[in-house]
């Protein structure tokens, strides 16, 4: 379908499974209808292997005709999407808003997910009923109609259950994540469906998962499956999706779980109830379905799909265990899986809280010594984690080991509501502070009581008051004043921006005594020079640091501020200005050294990243930097040793995986480079960017076969990722295509 330059288009795009993508399409189809103007659908290929391979081929979903008019190509994709305006910026705008738009020829997004896309000054209830006519006119393809009335009519009173499992489960991404919002105990569905059964209703179960639908089928005999609706003779895998979709559609009540877009779009197109399955429980149901979710975990663990999904109903026990006070219960269950080999990412901070909570030390010690053998491949919770390994440290009376477990953290996931609490502790006792995390000079043991962001761990914050011996203490600082002095050295970008323009922080910083310093009105001048960049900002900072020509602390604000400007070399200038000034701060110094690097001035970088590392050894980012450093200089057997450091400390980081290969490459160690890359896929599958370096790799080897692969892995991330595809292209050129 070629882009008229006369009249912009809506455009139907998702890169997930079935249900996200009739969303979007019938979102633009009611938009468009609306509007009177263009839609069309970009349909994405994914590789063999990846979640939604199974309905690559819209033919087998949709009427040719329908196909022809309204499905772009790859190539007209690639062409509108960089100048491409996301729908979701626009609701709160009344639909004039996108007629004006696309009049001016510009093409708008329609990529939600989740439900029916609404506009300022729209009816609801007419925007419903306007979603399902949109949803009922598309043409299916020829060989799904003749099943469409038949399905119809078979379902009209039925109830529907949906069980979701699949990517959540399995994916290499999703499956490190925590899904209790959308991966449901199978014993809360059987509760519910107990008094649906008993009320003689008729029911039917929809799943992703076959051998949840067998083994429910085999407790339930009057329980109906989509295999009873649904002739699957000679339909595909993504066919018969499409008709599960609308069968479900048909349902007068859909029990699934609240975040799924599966069963919200069926909903949706068919004006069904649709009711969350952990809601629709009363709590004693709950209770006993979560203690005979416990007894199948531990007595039956093989009924689990994998570790994926011992993994999902683990979130659940916790949950259960927060809510009835028997933290040992989740770790009893969660502790023994662990230690078989489970390396699901969330797990480990869960586990170590629970322990840590239960007052479980020797339990909690071996959870941290596991993490050294496992990779956390989720950075979120690799950083709560590490924080809660400071928590461990400090029990044992191992300070030093516990400040780097918190300066990776905060390297990590700076704004993780775990390294939160342990920050604000360890601001009130001194053990960060300006010397080695950047806070507003001396501040620390008088700041503002504000207290934790969360009061939802009173047991957890209990127990940070007792390690750190604040026992005294009714309240804790707010890390965010870290946060706001450090944000562009932990490269926490816009979340740094973010903190600039917290409340809390302006309200301190107002009402703060040490306003009357000169590091006080330095660092309130950068705070506003951060809030709204004006000229006359930055002269107020100018001001102050030339008036403090010895003061390192205003040199160093100075320096920031016109890094923020891009302004490198006036910034590396006034940055080894205050490094040389405080020699003794390694925050300073490793600041000046990160500017150098942007200056191209490799010795002066080496040199102050040296004295960083040094000064905070248990810091990785610094030995990264330093490992940069050299390596650009040409020290690449030195660059390969800082970076074997940073490694150490943060061993998941795939920026420092890359690094590692970039350096092996740089020194003819082409094999070796490939394996960094290969030997740790765990992590490398989570990285598109690290499968497109291997598949590059393989090239200059002229390895087109491996070359292929990483690229295919990668596309199964990705899908729609140009770099990847650009090489698919060439290698399928050159003759490696797959049989």
């Amino acid at each position: 379908m070629p882009n008229s330059k006369k009249s912009g288009r809506l455009i139907a795009h998702r890169t997930d499974r079935l249900g996200a993508r009739v969303n979007s399409l019938v979102n633009a189809r009611r938009i468009a209808e609306e509007l009177d103007a263009p839609y069309c659908i970009y349909w994405v290929q994914s590789v063999p292997g990846h979640d939604s391979a199974d309905i690559n081929d819209p033919h087998e979903l949709f009427d040719v005709d329908f196909i022809a008019e309204h499905f772009l190509s790859h190539d007209e994709w690639v062409q509108a999407r960089p100048d491409l305006i996301p729908v979701g910026k626009l609701t709160d705008h009344p639909l004039s808003k996108i007629r004006r738009l696309l009049a001016q020829g510009k093409d708008v997004a329609v990529n939600n997910a989740f439900g029916i896309t609404r506009f300022r000054n729209e009816d609801s209830e007419d925007v419903s009923d306007a979603f399902r006519k949109a949803s009922r006119d598309i043409p299916l393809a020829a060989s799904l109609v003749p099943q469409q009335s038949q399905i119809a009519s078979s379902l009209a009173n039925a109830t529907a259950y949906h069980i979701r499992r699949g990517d959540l489960t399995t994916g290499v991404r999703t499956k490190h994540s925590a899904w209790p919002h959308k991966c449901i105990p199978d014993e809360f569905y059987q509760a519910h469906m107990r008094t649906e059964l008993a009320q003689a209703r008729d029911v039917i179960l929809f799943s992703d998962d076959p051998d949840t639908v067998k083994a429910f089928s085999a407790q339930f005999p009057q329980l109906r499956t989509a295999d009873d609706v649904i002739a699957r003779d000679c339909l595909t895998i993504g066919q018969c999706d499409l008709l599960e979709l609308f069968a479900m559609s048909c349902c007068s009540t859909i029990i699934a779980p609240e975040q799924s877009a599966f069963s919200t779009t069926a909903a949706e197109l068919g004006g069904s109830r649709k009711i969350d399955v952990t809601e629709a429980l009363g709590e004693s149901q709950k209770s006993k379905a979560i203690v005979a979710l416990s007894n199948r975990l531990r007595d039956r663990p093989e009924t689990f799909a994998n570790d994926g999904e011992i993994a999902q109903m683990l979130v659940h026990v916790s949950a259960w265990s927060d809510q009835t006070g028997d933290r040992r219960h989740f770790s009893s269950l969660a502790a023994p899986f662990v230690n078989e080999g489970l390396s699901i990412s969330f797990i480990f901070p869960m586990l170590l809280r629970s322990q840590i909570i239960s007052d479980d030390w020797s339990g909690a010690q071996a959870v941290a010594e596991r993490m050294d053998q496992v990779p956390i491949i989720q950075d979120k919770a690799f950083a709560e984690a590490l924080g809660l390994r400071a928590a461990i440290e400090l029990k044992a009376g191992r300070s030093q080991e516990a400040l780097g477990h918190l300066l990776n953290a905060a390297t990590i996931s700076p704004r993780s509501r775990i390294l939160r609490d342990m920050l604000s502790a360890a601001l009130q006792t001194g053990l960060v502070g300006d010397r080695n995390f950047t806070v507003f000079p001396g501040e620390a043991p008088g700041m503002n009581q504000v207290g934790f962001k969360s009061r939802q761990e009173p047991e957890l914050h209990a127990i940070l008051r007792q390690i750190f011996d604040l026992d005294g203490a009714k309240h804790l600082p707010s890390p965010d004043i870290l946060f706001l002095d450090q944000a562009d050295i932990v490269g926490a970008g816009s979340v740094g921006k973010a903190m600039f323009r917290s409340h809390r922080a302006r309200a301190y910083i107002k009402g703060s005594s040490k306003l009357k310093t000169v590091e006080g009105r330095v660092f309130h001048a950068a705070l506003q020079l951060m809030e709204k960049r004006s000229h006359q900002r930055m002269q107020a900072l100018v001001q102050l640091a030339e008036e403090h020509p010895n003061l390192a602390y205003a040199q160093f604000q100075l320096s920031r501020a016109h890094g923020a400007d891009a302004n490198w070399h006036e910034a590396a200038k006034i940055a080894a200005v205050a490094a040389e000034q405080a020699p003794d701060i390694p925050i300073y110094s490793a600041w000046a050294g990160r500017l150098a690097i942007k200056v191209r001035s490799y010795d002066h970088a080496a040199r102050w990243l040296r004295f960083a590392t040094e000064a905070m050894p248990g810091v990785s980012e610094n030995h990264a930097i330093l490992a940069d450093a050299l390596h650009r200089n040409a020290q690449g057997e030195d660059a390969l040793e800082a970076v074997a450091r940073a490694r150490r400390l943060v061993p998941t980081n795939s920026r420092y995986i890359m690094t590692t290969s970039r350096i092996l490459e740089s020194l003819g160690r082409m094999k070796e480079a490939a394996e960094v890359l290969s030997d740790i896929e765990m992590i490398a599958r989570t990285s598109r960017q690290t499968y497109r370096r291997l598949a590059e790799i393989h090239l200059e080897m002229q390895n087109g076969p491996d070359a292929l692969d990483a690229v295919e892995k990668g596309l199964e991330l990705a899908p729609d990722f140009e770099p990847l595809l650009a090489i698919k292209a060439q290698l399928t050129s050159d003759g490696f295509v797959r049989g």
